[in-house]
């Protein structure tokens, strides 16, 4: 879709006057037009990844053992309290039915597994986490931050850059953090608005 054409739209809207149902028609068309395009450009792990986030918004379940693992397995500082705080979590929501088969059976076998290697088994759990949200969530540390604003630049995209707090990072960090994205934050960011 080219930038042209949307001006063409919006033209033609404001000179034929279009009313609100001509105007929310236009933006559904839009819309759909611009996820057909999207979707076209999707590699397999984006495909796989949206799958599994649909999936997730239809098990009310999922999502809640989803949200629970984000805001309680991660905040405990050391892995015997993490891994008593995933085994709860499994053993009381179950393993999700929107995974797939193999990696509902690893989350059981991660729970049995934790009461033998406590260390190890968050380890495998917190490395999954990050691997799963590797796209969203970027490591704060100034190489990697201005290296995906110096990509999103060369783009012409626009950023939002959102702490996460203690349920990621764990308890303490989210200040230092904050301190270090707010400081490549105030020298990048003007640079990388289009």
């Amino acid at each position: 879709m080219r930038e042209e054409e949307n001006h063409e739209r919006l033209g033609r809207a404001a000179s034929e006057g279009w009313n609100d149902e001509q105007l929310a028609g236009e933006a559904v068309g839009l819309a759909e037009e611009i996820l057909r395009a999207a979707r076209k450009e999707q590699r397999i792990r984006e495909r796989y990844q949206a799958g599994k986030l649909h999936g997730m918004l239809g098990d009310p379940m999922g999502k809640a053992f989803t949200l629970a693992m984000a805001d309680q397995v991660f905040r405990p500082r050391n892995a015997w309290r993490a891994a008593s705080q995933f085994r709860h979590l499994v053993m009381s929501y179950g393993a999700p039915e929107y995974l797939p088969l193999h990696e509902r059976i690893g989350l059981m076998l991660g729970a049995v597994g934790s009461l033998l290697a406590p260390e190890w088994v968050m380890r495998v759990v917190t490395a999954k986490m990050r691997s799963e949200t590797r796209q969203v969530v970027l490591p704060a540390e100034e190489k990697y931050l201005e290296k995906h604003i110096a990509r999103r630049r060369a783009m012409g995209a626009r950023l939002n850059l959102n702490l996460l707090g203690e349920a990621i990072l764990g308890e303490g960090r989210p200040s230092a953090a904050c301190g270090r994205t707010c400081a490549v934050s105030k020298a990048r960011i003007a640079t990388a608005s289009p």
